[in-house]
């Protein structure tokens, strides 16, 4: 008997071990120990996210086109336009104005900038939003059921009522038919 309560009691000893040291780690558990740890050892935890979630780093480079505005500036130029010699025109000259400078700047900017992204939170936004994208699922889901539970219960409803009111009627029209009156 001595030998059998020793050898139980070192069979549950074994078991609460293995238990103890088990695969069940649960997220309050986890979260517990990476406190932990994050305290004792903050260089390792640093290291190990850096390793597991770098920095995505990447260099956007811009060439922007700005058309500039036409500026003209005119000049009047005077031409003596008469061919004809005599006296009465002599004196008539054309004034014309022409372009002198054509002038129309452009600006091209060279624009680059890094842009820097922390994929651990890219990470854990995506997947809380997958969360939340099952979790409005399984709602919709949820509600769709419900839904049929409800409609389910409504034509059961409309059949009882119907079959009431039928048998009413029934009794009442006619209250000499025997078999009327036993209907349930």
């Amino acid at each position: 008997m001595k030998k059998i309560k020793s050898l139980l009691g070192y069979a549950l000893f074994i078991i609460g071990l293995s238990g103890l040291f088990s695969a069940c780690y649960t997220e309050k558990r986890f979260s517990r120990q990476l406190s932990k740890g994050v305290v004792a050892y903050p260089n390792v935890m640093s290291n190990t996210c850096a390793y597991l979630y770098p920095n995505k780093v990447e260099t956007i480079k811009e060439l922007i086109y700005k058309e500039g505005k036409i500026d003209t500036i005119w000049e009047d130029l005077y031409l003596d336009c008469d061919t004809i010699t005599e006296v009465v025109w002599k004196d008539r000259i054309v004034k014309v104005q022409v372009p002198k400078i054509i002038k129309k700047v452009d600006t091209i900017i060279d624009h680059q900038y890094h842009s820097v992204e922390n994929t651990a939170l890219v990470t854990a936004l995506r997947l809380k939003s997958d969360s939340l994208i099952s979790q409005v699922h399984l709602s919709k889901m949820d509600a769709s059921e419900s839904q049929s539970k409800y409609k389910l219960f409504l034509w059961i409803t409309i059949a009882l009522i119907s079959y009431l009111g039928i048998k009413t009627i029934l009794r009442l029209a006619y209250p000499q038919l025997k078999f009327i009156s036993k209907l349930p």
